[in-house]
């Protein structure tokens, strides 16, 4: 499993016209060996956020990108935002899409998965236990210019 977390971005919600920004996280199981670079996923993130859309409509197409190209066995995006059209100091919003193996995990479970891990060291291993199933991953966070 591949997972990068913590991808910063910034958009403009079509709604209201005022900017929302926030945290990013991405995991997929790559199939038939196509792994994609850890900043390629920040590219896309960022790549969609670049246009004027609701939170919503980002992360489903962050989903749809990364089933088109690279065919997973499962992908999961969880995305957390604050929108100034709430108040400087909003409350943070979450939308969360899921294909494949990711579809039988609650939404709630899969995020908790991917947000509440982000100050692990990067070569800690752990696991994740949900619906009864074990999944040993390592975590690898996306480093600016390391």
């Amino acid at each position: 499993m591949v997972i990068v977390r913590d991808i910063e971005f910034a958009s403009t919600s079509e709604a209201n016209l005022l900017p929302f920004y926030g945290r990013c996280h991405v995991a997929y199981v790559p199939s038939n060996g196509v792994v994609l670079g850890l900043s390629k996923l920040a590219r896309v993130t960022k790549l969609f956020a670049s246009q004027l859309q609701s939170q919503q409509r980002l992360t489903s197409q962050i989903l749809v990108a990364l089933q088109q190209e690279l065919a997973p066995k499962g992908a999961a995006i969880v995305m957390e935002a604050h929108h100034l059209a709430h108040g400087p100091e909003a409350d943070l919003f979450m939308t969360s899409a899921s294909s494949g193996c990711f579809q039988d995990i609650s939404s709630s479970c899969m995020q908790a998965s991917l947000v509440s891990h982000t100050q692990m060291n990067h070569r800690q291993l752990y696991e994740l236990h949900c619906v009864g199933c074990t999944i040993l991953t390592s975590y690898q966070p996306y480093l600016h210019g390391v």
